[in-house]
């Protein structure tokens, strides 16, 4: 029986062909918009620590701070420490991490509450399926004399949001191990596929639509990621 391969320039003619079929045909995705929610200061957020990163700020009422280095495995310690001004024990914090990524902090998402002026501690293992994304997000909050809620903006209080990188150690669709996922990635699962090149290493990191196989369904996945801004490849690939 006779086996047939693309040769280079076939290869390159099926990628341009998944590239328009995606571009032209694959809807954009929404972005990641969180609630609404900040206070009036009074009493405030004086310093987070995050795994042994320290983040120390004034009262604005609310900030995002997308640029925390702090990156954490499935089943590891997700640890906090708190520190407030002004506080006392009228005072509630609570804490949430959106771990599904549908940038809703949903009721079991509240990974800690507590009462009085601190400092608040809180060691919190990390679940095992989650999505890979940059963008993850922890949300602490201060209010007075109330029980905090996630969404909203108050008379006295802050809100603080922390980007946290979550994974199991390998990034899922980044098939040539270059670090990150690019169209190299897309080139690289052509090549495996369709022309007998090497295999992704781990394997499973070249399953990028989480389907349990690799295919040309992961690079039509890859290529609506990369450019039309679809959903990242989910990280349990590995797990």
């Amino acid at each position: 029986m006779k086996q047939c391969f693309l040769n280079p320039r076939g290869a390159k003619a099926v990628l341009f062909a998944i590239l328009i079929f995606v571009l032209c045909a694959a809807p954009v995705a929404a972005q990641l918009e969180y609630c609404e929610a900040g206070g009036g200061c009074g009493e405030y957020i004086s310093s987070v620590q995050i795994n042994g990163m320290t983040y120390n700020s004034i009262c604005d009422g609310y900030s995002y701070n997308p640029d925390t280095s702090v990156s954490l495995l499935s089943f590891d310690s997700l640890l906090i420490t708190i520190e407030l001004v002004n506080a006392d024990m009228n005072d509630q914090v609570s804490v949430w991490v959106d771990w599904d990524l549908n940038a809703i902090f949903e009721g079991y998402e509240e990974i800690f509450t507590a009462v009085g002026p601190g400092p608040h501690s809180i060691a919190y293992e990390v679940p095992g399926l989650y999505y890979y994304h940059e963008t993850n997000r922890i949300r602490i909050r201060l209010c007075h004399d109330h029980a905090p809620e996630s969404c909203g903006v108050t008379d006295f209080g802050e809100v603080e949001d922390y980007a946290i990188i979550l994974g199991s150690g390998y990034i899922c669709g980044n098939a040539d191990n270059s670090g990150s996922i690019n169209i190299g990635d897309a080139v690289y699962l052509l090549n495996f596929i369709f022309r007998g090149g090497p295999a992704p290493y781990p394997y499973c990191v070249g399953d990028a639509n989480g389907d349990m196989g690799i295919n040309v369904g992961d690079v039509i996945y890859l290529i609506g990621y990369i450019f039309r801004g679809a959903p990242p490849p989910p990280h349990f690939c590995c797990s």
